[in-house]
């Protein structure tokens, strides 16, 4: 018996709609009109993950849309005039669940996935390879799925750094907003964490150097209420400084070359005529010929017109080993409560400064750390050597310590040394010593010929030396 059949649509949950008839009471669809798939009698396999993405890529390219055309389009919020879009039931609903996390694949995940396919990356030769993490290059104007968002992530990371620190500190009309105390405290410690961590891993580098200055510093605490276990006392301590070194010879902070040369005793060799021949008597002379010039050109105005010139000469025929004009990268370290005066204590001071450069027992390099100060620094520095070297290990002999005494301190030293011998008696008749120029000029006898004023002995130096000069041309 035949029985009529009757051209049906279906529509499926996945958004299929396909054709088929139905025959009394049975529905039979006949094909996709989407994807073209026909549709057997009997139920087909469950589709896997990879088919369902071509059916959906074979939609979009139906539609010609591009998979950017789609993404942008489904989670748009605003349109071309920047009204606010509104969203049918099922999109809203979709794009909420997903957005809040509620689907098996969240955006971290998708995200980094797109990070992970090097197809996002550019190649070396294009532009773009340079906008990785870009501080200036907006990241809606970089094509590349991963410079786009490294670039974007600096920018979320300024743009919350400049929300922090406006509402740090608010300035109203004559009153002051600032955030709590513990949040300014937690702050400078992470903040202190960071560069002490930097700190470290720079003393370690092999391509970088540091030179640390050190000083006792001390601190009078008068009580200024007289109660049973008070008393006025003095804190003393030690604080440290490291300059980043410029410029430097990597071969000149070799710790085992040193050691090599010491054990070759060439010092025993050195005589007074090597060092003489060591100075640069060509440059000396220049030097002390510009002096007669500065001395006659600054004290007579028939020759000021000469200034410049000589400023020049000073600057070109007399430099040597000129400091290049650069900011140097200063660090200071954490100040401990040890006095330098004790040996014991000054160990530990240099073992903890040590250890905030990165350089501990376990774990130091072969090469010199150059550690600086005044004369009692650079003396009891010296002294502790001494004293450690019978030590098993080059880190407890301090080995790798290169002491040395400051410039400035040196050029004082060397000035006092100066007035010691040649200041003699105030009353001597003999016009060579110091101390007669002194009395004639009415200046006083320094309290300590050992350790002068820098600054008044300096000048009255240069005072009696322009005045001797000046009388050889009278």
């Amino acid at each position: 018996m035949s029985t009529n059949s009757t051209p049906i649509n279906f529509v499926f949950r996945d958004g299929h709609r396909t054709s088929g008839t139905q025959s009394g009471s049975v529905a039979e669809p006949s094909g996709c009109c989407l994807c073209g798939q026909s549709f057997q009698a009997a139920r087909q396999p469950r589709r896997t993950d990879k088919d369902k993405l071509n059916i959906m890529l074979r939609v979009l390219g139906q539609l010609s849309w591009t998979l950017g055309d789609f993404l942008y389009n489904l989670f748009r919020s605003k349109d071309d005039n920047g009204e606010k879009i509104q969203r049918d039931e099922p999109q809203r609903t979709m794009i909420a669940r997903f957005l809040s996390g509620n689907t098996k694949h969240t955006f971290a995940k998708i995200v980094h996935a797109v990070m992970e396919d090097t197809a996002g990356l550019p190649k070396p030769s294009d532009d773009e390879s340079a906008y990785m993490y870009s501080r200036n290059h907006p990241s809606l104007e970089i094509k590349h799925a991963r410079p786009a968002l490294t670039t974007m992530a600096v920018e979320l990371v300024i743009k919350e750094m400049v929300r922090e620190m406006n509402a740090t500190v608010k300035i109203g009309p004559g009153t002051g907003h600032t955030p709590s105390w513990s949040t300014v405290i937690a702050t400078l410690k992470r903040l202190a964490d960071s560069a002490r961590e930097e700190l470290r891993e720079m003393g370690k580098s092999e391509t970088q150097a540091l030179v640390m200055r050190m000083d006792n510093v001390q601190k009078y605490r008068k009580q200024r209420e007289q109660r049973i276990g008070r008393r006025n006392e003095m804190d003393v301590g030690l604080a440290a400084t490291v300059a980043e070194a410029r410029d430097f010879t990597a071969d000149a902070l070799d710790l085992g070359d040193k050691l090599r040369r010491i054990a070759e005793n060439e010092r025993s060799t050195l005589t007074v005529p090597k060092l003489l021949n060591m100075i640069d008597l060509d440059h000396y002379d220049t030097v002390s010929a510009l002096q007669w010039l500065q001395t006659l050109v600054y004290s007579i105005p028939q020759l000021d017109c000469h200034k410049s010139a000589l400023e020049k000469l000073n600057k070109t025929e007399g430099a040597k080993l000129r400091v290049p004009k650069q900011k140097t990268a200063l660090h200071p370290l954490a100040t401990t409560r040890k006095n330098e005066n004790i040996m014991t204590e000054l160990r530990d001071a240099l073992v903890d400064f040590m250890e905030q450069v990165g350089q501990d027992e376990e774990n130091y390099q072969q090469r010199l750390l150059f550690i600086g100060g005044d004369g009692l620094t650079f003396e009891r520095l010296q002294q502790i050597k001494q004293y450690l070297d019978d030590q098993t290990t080059a880190y407890r002999r301090f080995d790798i310590i290169m002491p040395f005494l400051e410039i400035w301190h040196t050029i004082w030293t060397h000035l006092s040394s100066v007035f010691e011998t040649h200041w003699g008696n105030e009353l001597t008749k003999d016009p060579s010593k110091l101390g007669h120029s002194a009395h004639k000029i009415g200046q006083k006898t320094p309290s300590n010929l050992k350790k002068v004023d820098y600054y008044a002995a300096s000048h009255l130096l240069y005072i009696v030396l322009d005045t001797r000069m000046l009388d050889c041309w009278r």
